[in-house]
């Protein structure tokens, strides 16, 4: 299962300081997973997975474009990959079988708790790509838009 984050702005750095801001992200422990495709002069892809947020489910995919000398259009979506779908039903599905084919008080009280806190883990995992979600796009037009510093004091 996967939903996505779609995400539109216009940095305030070239196509090339934004690779190079992008670079950054990669540097973390344990590194962070980035790819750059160049698509003519003025556009490059970008694949980004971070490791740097705690549900390590998020993915970014994005298209730099030139838009002036130091001007970038940044376009693209974030994903949160949730890839425990297909486990957590086959776990409920076992539970299920187990507590059917006993018919057994206990059995069904354990299944029926064991389920109960399989899905509700499922659902804190879903939360927090979620907020992952939005956390890396925090920092991606962070690192995209830097507050240009005033020389005139």
């Amino acid at each position: 299962m996967s939903r996505e984050l779609p995400y539109s702005f216009t940095a305030t750095l070239s196509v090339e300081e934004c690779m190079a801001h992008l670079k950054k992200f990669a540097i973390t422990e344990p590194p962070s997973n980035l790819a750059f495709f160049r698509l003519d002069a003025d556009t490059q892809r970008f694949y980004l997975r971070p490791r740097a947020v705690p549900s390590r489910l998020v993915e970014v995919e994005g298209l730099l474009k030139r838009a002036g000398e130091h001007r970038a259009d940044v376009s693209g979506k974030i994903f949160g990959n949730f890839l425990y779908l297909p486990l957590l039903f086959v776990a409920l599905a076992a539970i299920a079988a187990a507590m059917l084919l006993t018919l057994n008080l206990w059995v069904i009280l354990i299944g029926a708790g064991v389920g109960i806190a399989l899905i509700m883990g499922w659902r804190r995992a879903l939360d927090q790509a979620e907020a992952d979600k939005n956390e890396v796009f925090r920092l991606l037009h962070k690192a995209l838009t830097p507050i240009a510093t005033s020389s005139s004091e």
